[in-house]
């Protein structure tokens, strides 16, 4: 099973690097991401997707350490221009294919046709009356109640 996760994530690199992302991931003009730069299409599609929240400077860096290229420093104005350039609709294809490779594989397990991402967490609660107490007994402390 370790495999086919292994397996589907280098799928989505290949995808990623693929021609048809690079025409989805414009967004106004079809010369974005042509040039080759500091941060290809490939690297801020990766970026965005692996970010935790932190502010756009450690992410950037934690990003390329990640990578092997401690070496390789962008501005934070440089990084979000290029975003800036980048459809959002890239993301909406890329989790299309990713799903419909989960999906097609062997790997679902299903119930009743469905998969089961979680169960409901529903509380039941016993009415506190004086025949539950007597029949089902009672929780104390040490203090001794007062009749």
């Amino acid at each position: 099973m370790f495999n086919t996760y292994i397996n589907r994530f280098k799928k989505m690199i290949d995808s990623i690097n693929s021609d048809i992302v690079r025409t989805y991931a414009h967004l106004d003009k079809q010369n974005s991401f042509i040039r080759k730069r500091k941060m290809p299409l490939s690297d801020i599609i990766l970026c965005t997707l692996s970010k935790k929240g932190l502010t756009i400077a450690i992410e950037l860096h934690q990003y390329f350490t990640q990578k092997g290229a401690c070496h390789m420093s962008i501005s934070k104005q440089g990084y979000l221009q290029q975003r800036k350039k980048l459809n959002y609709k890239v993301f909406s294809f890329l989790n299309k294919e990713y799903l419909e490779d989960f999906y097609h594989s062997t790997e679902p397990i299903l119930w009743n046709n469905h998969l089961v991402f979680a169960v409901d967490g529903s509380k039941a609660e016993v009415p506190n009356s004086d025949e539950n107490r007597a029949f089902f007994g009672e929780c104390g402390n040490n203090i001794p109640k007062v009749k």
